[in-house]
């Protein structure tokens, strides 16, 4: 049974908060009448490239399970990867993408720590992807650039470097582990959970070595793809609300700074904030409020509830 903490309440309350914040800017019957008139065919058309996402992030998935050698069937992987993505979606700071480890450890007898590593590197190549997105997106629309968020790009790149380097040396994070456990050697808790968590350390990095002989230029490539669909998504939902036009490279970029701004508010799903950063680029742009939000709205109904909905069915399965 899965325990509803204080945190995920209290973010899911702030994610509720900024969508009626979003969502007291506009006129809900113009809304729904925009909504209402979407052309069809263009959502079926997005339908296809958020399955089309699901299904390249599951190839993805496959390549670091390939450098672990371990037998793993097709279907299990799939499966197990599709449920984290309904557990991720839900939980803050999308904590629940460790889950696919677990799930894996539960059917195969692996390691927990020693699968970690994949989904770690996994979010940081996700992570390092969208912000070249944006960047490359500022370079080309340098109308967007602002000092502000220069700095702040600068320091979301710095930091993640940084976290990077000190989590993938060893020797590093040993070194920084035994400052820890030196500065609160005065807490019984630490003293007593360290050998456990050392030998969790070991496990770790043995999965870590093994990773370095994954393909990484196809799991780059596979991640540009599935933000090359994602920005079709939204270039889509525009297109089938036969509102003013938005260029596919405003949608990947627009895409690309609203999965940002959701990741740094480690709100689940982003809900809320992604929204609000979504329908702030719409408006700057020139887009009428109602037709930002609807925009807005459809984008994520077809990116993001379609897709979680589908995963939750192999959740069911692995939660069993």
């Amino acid at each position: 049974m899965i325990k509803v903490k204080k945190g995920h309440i209290l973010s899911f309350a702030i994610s509720l908060l900024l969508l009626i914040v979003l969502f007291s800017r506009v006129d809900f019957s113009e809304v729904f009448s925009i909504l209402a008139n979407a052309n069809p065919l263009y959502i079926i058309l997005g339908a296809l490239c958020s399955f089309s996402v699901l299904g390249l992030r599951l190839i993805r998935w496959r390549v670091f399970l390939d450098a672990y050698k371990l037998k793993i069937n097709r279907f299990d992987s799939a499966s197990s990867y599709l449920a984290s993505q309904f557990l991720a979606n839900l939980t803050p700071a999308r904590i629940g993408e460790a889950s696919r480890a677990y799930f894996l450890k539960r059917r195969y007898k692996t390691s927990f720590f020693y699968m970690i590593p994949a989904v770690l590197i996994e979010r940081f190549i996700d992570t390092a992807v969208l912000l070249l997105i944006s960047l490359v997106f500022f370079a080309f629309f340098s109308f967007f650039v602002s000092t502000e968020l220069k700095l702040m790009l600068f320091i979301v790149s710095f930091l993640l470097l940084a976290l990077l380097i000190i989590i993938l040396n060893k020797r590093l994070a040993g070194w920084s582990s035994k400052q820890f456990f030196r500065l609160f050697s005065f807490i019984s808790l630490v003293r007593k959970v360290r050998p456990e968590l050392e030998k969790k350390m070991e496990s770790f990095y043995k999965g870590l070595v093994t990773l370095k002989s994954m393909k990484t230029f196809q799991i780059f490539v596979l991640t540009c793809l599935c933000y090359v669909f994602e920005g079709a998504i939204l270039y889509l939902a525009a297109l089938s609300l036969s509102g003013p036009y938005l260029p596919y490279t405003f949608a990947v970029g627009f895409m690309s700074l609203a999965w940002i701004g959701g990741a740094l508010s480690t709100l689940p799903g982003g809900i809320g904030s992604m929204d609000t950063i979504l329908f702030a680029l719409l408006l700057l742009i020139g887009f009428a409020a109602p037709l930002a939000i609807s925009i807005t709205i459809l984008y994520r109904f077809i990116s993001f509830v379609l897709a979680v909905s589908f995963c939750s069915i192999f959740f069911l399965r692995e939660a069993r």
